[in-house]
C-alpha cells in the first residue's frame, strides 16, 4: 500500500472531516432554531392537546361537555372553550358551573380549568372562575366554581 492510498494522508479525508464538522455545526444550528420556536409556540400545541385529547375524559367523571363557543363579531370575532352542556346534578353543575361558561384566568381559563379537575381527581377541592358567554369582556362578572374532590369508591 502505497502513501498516496491511504486515508490519513488523503488530502480528500481533510476535506472530508472538514465537511463534517460544517454539517455538525449546522445541525446544531438548525436545532437551537427549532428549540426556540418550539419554546415560543408551546402554549398553543399544549392547549390543543388538552382540549381535545385531556379535557373530554374528565366530561363524563364531572358532568359537563366542553367545545368552542364564538365571540365577537366581524374581524373581532374568534372562538374559545367553553362549557357548552352542564349536568345540573353533576360536579360542576352542583359548584355553580352552567352551560355557556368560559374558563377564564390572567394567564388562560384552560389552564386554569384544567388544573381545578385535576386537583379534584387528586383529592383536593379545585376552583376556577367563569364568564357567562353573554358577559364577555366584562371581567368584574366573574364567577368562582368550585369542583368538589373526587372521593374514592370502596
Amino acid at each position: 500500500m502505497t502513501a498516496a492510498t491511504r486515508v490519513g494522508d488523503n488530502h480528500l479525508s481533510v476535506a472530508i472531516r472538514a465537511a463534517w464538522t460544517r454539517y455538525l455545526v449546522l445541525l446544531a444550528g438548525v436545532g437551537l432554531v427549532l428549540l426556540v420556536v418550539t419554546i415560543a409556540i408551546w402554549p398553543w400545541p399544549y392547549a390543543f392537546v388538552v382540549e381535545r385529547f385531556i379535557l373530554p375524559e374528565y366530561e363524563s367523571a364531572f358532568g359537563f361537555r366542553g367545545g368552542r363557543l364564538p365571540i365577537g363579531t366581524g374581524k373581532e370575532s374568534f372562538s374559545i372553550y367553553a362549557l357548552v352542556a352542564v349536568t345540573p346534578d353533576g360536579k360542576l353543575g352542583r359548584g355553580g358551573a352552567r352551560a355557556g361558561d368560559i374558563p377564564v384566568e390572567y394567564h388562560g381559563g384552560l389552564w386554569a380549568f384544567y388544573g381545578a379537575l385535576e386537583q379534584a381527581r387528586d383529592g383536593h377541592e379545585g376552583h376556577f372562575d367563569v364568564l357567562a358567554h353573554s358577559d364577555w369582556g366584562d371581567w368584574d362578572k366573574r364567577r368562582r366554581v368550585v369542583v368538589p374532590p373526587e372521593t374514592p369508591d370502596r
